[in-house]
């Protein structure tokens, strides 16, 4: 018969790989949706950077189209410049993504970081995965 602490052992390891199992396919999923999050927010903050607002407004969704029309996201856009010279590049800060539910419901956030002539502005971009899409869903200025 084996000692007392092998089994434990053998059934601790039983129950990571149990574990292991369960989770890969969340795991994988999130890692997923991790990578087209960050494909999502370079093409907007690509587009902020080129400075077509019209191009960086589509990533928005309904509700956020709903709360801010095209012309009023472009304004405030070249507001920032005005104030703080020309915009020098954009990059992402941090990310956090979390998913509940089923079917599972994907929300990211992510620090935006944006360096002009005279200083930096940060945000965090709410994005939301809709319709297989992420979609920016709200915009917050953190400073």
């Amino acid at each position: 018969m084996k000692p007392a602490w092998k089994r434990i052992v053998y059934a601790a390891l039983a129950f990571v790989a149990v574990a292991v199992i369960y989770t890969l396919p969340g795991q994988v999923a999130a890692y997923r949706q991790r990578r087209n999050l960050e494909k999502t927010f370079r093409g907007y903050s690509q587009a902020i950077e080129s400075r077509d607002y019209s191009g960086a407004y589509v990533y928005g969704d309904s509700l956020f189209k709903a709360a801010i029309g095209p012309q009023a996201f472009a304004a405030q856009q070249g507001a920032f410049e005005s104030q703080l010279g020309t915009l020098k590049s954009t990059r992402e800060g941090g990310l956090y993504m979390h998913g509940r539910g089923s079917p599972m419901q994907w929300i990211g956030i992510v620090e935006e970081v944006r360096h002009y002539d005279k200083g930096e502005v940060h945000f965090t971009c709410e994005f939301r995965l809709e319709d297989g899409r992420w979609q920016l869903f709200g915009r917050k200025q953190i400073d």
